[in-house]
Order: C-alpha cells, then sequence, then structure tokens
C-alpha cells in the first residue's frame, strides 16, 4: 500500500510544488517503510484532500517578462531559482536541493532532490543545487529553442551570496570534489550563457523544496506559483 502511494504521488508531484519535497522523503523509505513514514503518508494526504483548492496557475506574461520583473532585452528569459538546505538529513548529513524553473512568469519544472554527496558547507550545497537546476533549465532550454527557434538566455537566482561568489570568479578554490560542476558552472558564466542574480530568501520559490516551512511561509510562497 505504501509503495502503491508512493508510485501515485510521484506522477502528481510535478504539478504538487508544494508537496515535493515530502514526497521526496517518502519515495527515499520505499524499501523499508516504516510506521513513521506512514504517518507522513497520511499526513499529506489528509492536506492534499484538504487544499484541492491549490493549483498552479500557468499565466502568461510574455516571453521578456519574469516571475518577479521584466527584462529589457531582444531573447526570451529563462528564469531558474536553486536554494538548498545544507545537511538535511540528520543520518546521512546530505542535503536537499530545490529548483523552480518558470518561463513567462509560468512555471516549467520544480524539482526537490537529495544530493548525492555530503557537502562540507553552506557554499557546496547552494553550488551543488544550482548546477543541478541549470542542467535541467538547459535541457529546457534547448526544447525552447526547437519549438521557437530563438536564442534564449539564462538567469541563474540565487539567495546564497556565497554561491553567487563561487560561480562569479575563475576556478574551484576549497571546492575540490566539486570541481567540475563549479567550473563547468563558471564557464557557463564567462561565456554569457547564464547570468548570475541575487534574490532575496523570502520571495526565493525553490525555498518550498527544500524544507518544511510554516504555514504563512508556505502560502507566501505558493502565491508565486
Amino acid at each position: 500500500v505504501y509503495r502503491s502511494c508512493g508510485g501515485i504521488l510521484l506522477d502528481l508531484a510535478p504539478d504538487l510544488p508544494q508537496c515535493q519535497y515530502v514526497i521526496r522523503y517518502l519515495s527515499t523509505c520505499a524499501s523499508k517503510p516504516s510506521q513513521k513514514a506512514m504517518v507522513v503518508l497520511k499526513h499529506l494526504v489528509g492536506y492534499m484532500a484538504g487544499h484541492s483548492d491549490q493549483y498552479v496557475s500557468l499565466k502568461w506574461k510574455g516571453m521578456h517578462s519574469g516571475l518577479l520583473r521584466d527584462y529589457e532585452c531582444e531573447e526570451p528569459v529563462l528564469e531558474i531559482f536553486s536554494d538548498a538546505d545544507c545537511a538535511a538529513d540528520r543520518n546521512t548529513r546530505r542535503s536537499v536541493s530545490g529548483s523552480a524553473i518558470f518561463y513567462g512568469g509560468c512555471l516549467v519544472y520544480s524539482s526537490s532532490r537529495t544530493q548525492k554527496i555530503v557537502s562540507l558547507s553552506s557554499a557546496e550545497s547552494e553550488t551543488y543545487a544550482a548546477a543541478s537546476a541549470v542542467m535541467d533549465a538547459i535541457l529546457i532550454r534547448t526544447i525552447l529553442w526547437w519549438v521557437l527557434q530563438v536564442r534564449i538566455l539564462m538567469y541563474l537566482y540565487l539567495d546564497s551570496s556565497a554561491a553567487r561568489g563561487v560561480l562569479s570568479r575563475r576556478g574551484v578554490g576549497r571546492l575540490r570534489h566539486l570541481s567540475c560542476r563549479v567550473l563547468w558552472l563558471q564557464n557557463l558564466v564567462v561565456e554569457k550563457m547564464l547570468q548570475v542574480k541575487a534574490v532575496l530568501g523570502t520571495i526565493n520559490p525553490a525555498d518550498v523544496s527544500t524544507k518544511r516551512l510554516s504555514i504563512a511561509r508556505l502560502e507566501s510562497l505558493m502565491f508565486l506559483f
């Protein structure tokens, strides 16, 4: 029963950004479900039943408009919001990555993932999350280019000043085990295929996919979706 519910939730996850963090957790328990995991599953189903009026609004704002601002450029813009919760898992100390990708003010893709490595600092976990989000965005950008036949700009929004500092310089510094990802992202920035911008943590929609939030904070971020 647990695994059947988990499979159904995985199918629903793309349309439920507010539930992706919990669905990610439930998926990690699929091999050995516990009573605690079943309680969390029932709580999530109760939440979904009580909030059936929540939905993602695909209200088109235009190719040069974003979620939080308008852009003065000729090319369409793909916005990438990334966030991470460092050492979120108390057992493995692995961080959780969250991403939300918008096009024309509409949510195209969002995800919540457990990082495969143990980050030694918040800057590392934020950089790893950014790399994961940009990889997803490049696939979406390729699909949009194939459909529209126009060059598309990518803007990466991070609420971590340390991660923005890592991407704005050249070289890996102390981030040895992230070297390939860091150099790859830095190269995208240098070639102007990717622009890194700051966003306040209070209005970063990717935060929904990284941790448990209070009701007020969750509703505030869901307003952006």
